[in-house]
Parts: C-alpha cells; sequence; structure tokens
C-alpha cells in the first residue's frame, strides 16, 4: 500500500489537449460531467487531474460553449491568455481568437471576467468584450442565443429581424453575408 500511494504521489500530472479543424465542432465531457462544446479551429488544454490546487482550470485558443458543473468548493476558470473567466457552476460561450478581442456571453448563472488591470461581473444575456489592443473591459446586453447559436445543430428564427437573423447565419455557417444598401433588414423572419 506504501508502495502504491507513493506512486500516486509522485505522478506529476499530464496535459490533455482536444482541437477542432475547419469546418469541424467537437463536444466533450470532463471528469467532472462539465459539458464543452468547441467550435471550428478552436483548442483546450487540461491537466488530466482536472481538480488542481483547488481549482479547476483550462486553457482556450478559439470558442467553446461550456456547461460548468456546479462545485462551490473548487471554482472553474478558463485563461485566454492574460484573461480569466471564473464561474463556480454556470453556461457561458468564450470567444477568444489570438487576432480578435475577447467575448465572454453569460447564458445562466453568473461570471467574473478578469485581466491584470480590470474586472466584471457578468449575469445572463450580458457580454463583455476585452480588448487585446488596451486591456479595458467593455460590458453589453446581449442575447446569448445569438452568440451561442453554433452549437446547436439547427438554426431557428422566431419573428427575429432580417439583420439579426443574418449575424446568426454569419456564424453559424462562418461566412460573410453582404446586402446592398436598399435592403430593408428590419424585416421579421420567421
Amino acid at each position: 500500500y506504501m508502495s502504491y500511494d507513493q506512486e500516486k504521489q509522485d505522478k506529476q500530472p499530464t496535459t490533455i489537449t482536444k482541437s477542432t479543424d475547419e469546418h469541424q465542432r467537437a463536444m466533450f465531457i470532463l471528469e467532472d460531467g462539465t459539458k464543452i462544446w468547441l467550435h471550428e479551429n478552436s483548442s483546450i488544454a487540461y491537466l488530466d487531474q482536472l481538480e488542481h490546487d483547488g481549482i479547476r482550470q483550462v486553457q482556450l485558443t478559439g470558442e467553446a460553449y461550456f456547461n460548468v458543473t456546479k462545485n462551490p468548493n473548487v471554482p472553474f476558470i478558463v485563461k485566454t491568455g492574460n484573461i480569466s473567466t471564473k464561474v463556480l457552476g454556470t453556461t457561458f460561450n468564450v470567444r477568444a481568437f489570438p487576432q480578435d478581442d475577447v467575448e465572454v456571453t453569460v447564458e445562466t448563472g453568473k461570471v467574473l471576467v478578469e485581466n491584470q488591470h480590470n474586472e466584471i461581473s457578468l449575469r445572463p444575456n450580458e457580454q463583455a468584450v476585452v480588448s487585446r489592443k488596451t486591456n479595458d473591459i467593455m460590458k453589453n446586453n446581449i442575447n446569448s442565443a445569438y452568440v451561442t447559436v453554433w452549437k446547436s445543430p439547427d438554426l431557428e428564427f422566431d419573428m427575429i429581424p432580417l439583420k439579426e437573423a443574418f449575424f446568426m447565419m454569419e456564424r453559424y455557417y462562418n461566412v460573410k453575408i453582404i446586402t446592398d444598401s436598399k435592403s430593408d433588414l428590419s424585416c421579421t423572419v420567421r
């Protein structure tokens, strides 16, 4: 028993990396039950012993949607460069591609977004945008469904303006929709 216990103590945690390519999405479940949907061209890294030093932490490049298993004693932290998103149990989306500002959008629960200069608390349908250039954090009210639509297998519209439908389609299909200046983008679609 003593040698088994010593082996267990001597084992160093290893890093697990999950990634997606262009036009590929993936969903997986961590050992604590947290579900992660990884968007295309994204990667996530975490220790094989997820709970380490009193926290659960993952490193994200790209975009992912999280449904975090609640554990008030062990916070869940998403690191994206020098930005941390800290939660106890909630659903939220993080978009952190290297060339863009970082966006954290909350669907349910509450999260704390912080960097070395600022911190901001978010609730459902709120979004933090962290400037990569200035490190400023801006808070917006937003319909989280428009941000998280990419993880669903279907697009559904229920009397929303055409402009918002185009925005959702651009994110879902990873395309840019261009309209002429005469188009009425305020008409609703079903």
